[in-house]
């Protein structure tokens, strides 16, 4: 109901959660691990962490919780200049790239998480580990691409239950459930 009256009533505050959703939606279609460390961290870890150092005292919380929202504040305000009002910033906040790569990009852990996930048994054998593989020895395609392969190939069929895949390709699931009713005519 909150929720509700805090982006439905104003149209304007419509943008917001549309705006979010369509960001988290880009980052897990091009990272498909996004979705669960999303609900990982947003879920239980980051109530988790909260809930401990409220336990631990009002003041722990307040000392690392206030420099935390500032800093998160900081950074919601930097990226919003940097889209907008780009000239107003020095020129080394202008862009991230002053910081360590894993800290502005999701690709160190992408490359992290892939070369996990082909160690594991039900994906060994249908993700090469080897890019040669996939691309060939002369195909000079970018990073993403192997990733795009690798996540299109990488679903294990196996792991549909096989009942479900024989409800899904029959079209008359439906029709097969609902009774066989006649509708009485009503002649005036």
């Amino acid at each position: 109901l909150t929720g509700i009256l805090m982006f439905f009533v104003i149209p304007i505050t419509r943008q917001a959660p549309l705006g979010l959703a369509r960001i988290l939606g880009n980052k897990t279609a091009k990272y498909r691990w996004f979705a669960l460390v999303y609900v990982a961290v947003m879920f239980f870890l980051l109530p988790g962490a909260i809930f401990a150092l409220s336990m631990a005292g009002e003041t722990v919380l307040m000392m690392v919780g206030a420099p935390l929202c500032i800093v998160l504040l900081l950074v919601i305000v930097i990226n919003a200049l940097q889209v907008y009002l780009p000239s107003v910033l020095p020129s080394f906040l202008r862009d991230w790239e002053w910081l360590p790569r894993w800290m502005h990009s999701l690709e160190p852990a992408d490359a992290l998480i892939v070369r996990l996930s082909s160690a594991l048994p039900f994906c060994t054998s249908c993700c090469p580990a080897d890019k040669s593989l996939v691309l060939g020895p002369d195909d000079h395609r970018s990073e993403s691409r192997h990733r795009l392969l690798m996540t299109a190939t990488c679903t294990p069929v196996a792991s549909v239950p096989s009942r479900l895949s024989s409800r899904a390709a029959s079209p008359s699931r439906f029709r097969d459930t609902l009774p066989n009713r006649t509708v009485p005519d009503t002649a005036v």
